[in-house]
């Protein structure tokens, strides 16, 4: 139960900096290593 809040806490994080990264050229280059 302790990891799946840690994978949920980790999911939110990604989602505020993609909200937070307006250029399409940042969020590619910060997806690239995901991937």
């Amino acid at each position: 139960m302790k990891e799946r809040k840690k994978k949920n806490n980790n999911t939110q994080l990604v989602a505020k900096v993609l909200d937070s990264t307006n250029s399409r050229e940042n969020r590619r280059a910060f997806l690239k290593p995901l991937l």
